[in-house]
This record gives C-alpha cells, sequence and structure tokens, in this order.
C-alpha cells in the first residue's frame, strides 16, 4: 500500500508548483497589467513643485506682511511720539498751574485796570490773540478787560495776576505771550484805542 506513496507525493509537488506558477502568471496579467504604477520619481517631482511654489507665495505674502508691519510700527512710533509730547505739554500745563510764579495769593493791589463795559460798546475780538478761545474771552469779559490796549499795558505784576485769576486757565497769559500780542494788535488796530 505504501509503496507507490513516493510517486504521488512527487506528483502532487509537481503539480502544486504548475499551479502556483500558472496563479502567479494569471494574477501578473491580469492585475499586474491594470494598476501598473507610474513613475514615482515624477509623483515625487511634482508634490515637490508644487510645494516650492507654495513655499514662495507664503514667502512672497510674508515679505507683504513685514512691509505692512514696519509701516504700522512706523505709525505706532509717531503716535506715541505725538503722545508723549501731548503727555508734556499737558503736564507743562498743570505744572504752571502749580508753579510759584503764578501763585495763588497774588496781590489784589496788582489787578489790572479793568473796565465795566466795553469802550463805545463794542469790545474787540480777543481772540484774535494766540491762546485766547471763546471761553477765555468769556472770563477776559467778565473780569472786566475788552479792549487789546488794556492788555498791551499790563505790568508784570498784573500779568501774575491774570495767571492767577483765570480760573480753569491759569498761566495763560504768560505762557502764550499776549502782552506782546496785544501790543502788536493795538500798533495794527489803532483806532480801537483810547
Amino acid at each position: 500500500m505504501f509503496k507507490d506513496w513516493g510517486f504521488l507525493v512527487t506528483e502532487m509537488i509537481e503539480l502544486l508548483i504548475i499551479a502556483t506558477l500558472l496563479g502567479l502568471i494569471a494574477g501578473w496579467l491580469i492585475w499586474g497589467r491594470q494598476h501598473r504604477p507610474t513613475n514615482s520619481n515624477d509623483a515625487l517631482r511634482q508634490g515637490v513643485t508644487r510645494q516650492q511654489e507654495t513655499l514662495r507665495a507664503c514667502q512672497a505674502h510674508l515679505a507683504e506682511t513685514d512691509t505692512a508691519l514696519a509701516a504700522l510700527q512706523g505709525d505706532l512710533d509717531a503716535l506715541n511720539t505725538a503722545l508723549q509730547d501731548a503727555l508734556s505739554s499737558l503736564q507743562a500745563v498743570n505744572l504752571i498751574g502749580a508753579d510759584d510764579d503764578v501763585s495763588e495769593e497774588v496781590d489784589e493791589r496788582f489787578k489790572p485796570a479793568v473796565l465795566a463795559k466795553p469802550r463805545n460798546g463794542q469790545p474787540d475780538d480777543l481772540k484774535q490773540i494766540l491762546g485766547i478761545g471763546p471761553r477765555i474771552e468769556q472770563r477776559c469779559h467778565a473780569l472786566g478787560v475788552f479792549h487789546y490796549d488794556q492788555i498791551a499795558r499790563w505790568t508784570e505784576a498784573e500779568v501774575a495776576w491774570m495767571d492767577a485769576n483765570l480760573n480753569g486757565f491759569k498761566g495763560r497769559v504768560s505762557r502764550d505771550h499776549w502782552v506782546q500780542q496785544a501790543k502788536q494788535l493795538t500798533r495794527e488796530h489803532p483806532s480801537k484805542t483810547a
């Protein structure tokens, strides 16, 4: 019974090898031709090219952003400088209000000559003096100052009195040089003086 088994086993192994080879050849013919791989180097080159284009676009955008950022930084620096100047001016105004030269206790003897009402019923336009706006002009009128020649005749002591008594605007007379401006306006408009 087992005498011919060697031949059978050999024949079975040969048939299995032949079947395997036929299966590999059939598989290669069926699937190998349908899914032929593309050249992987070409695909990689295309991917690298796309990434390089994206990189160049990002670098260009970064350069534009850096330029815009530099411009904004310049604007910010200018605004900071303007803010510091404004703060310095504000501190100067506050310091003048507290300065010893503009004392709260200025002697009433140094009050400048004032008028009860404007001459000829018409006051000068005090707003022509730099540093005098509508509110300061109203305050001057309330103190009896209506004309350029009144301001032009003030002494240093009278200027100090006005600096101390212009509530909310202390120090403006001396800081804005009202007396010099009033003298110039008096020369330009001599008919308005007494």
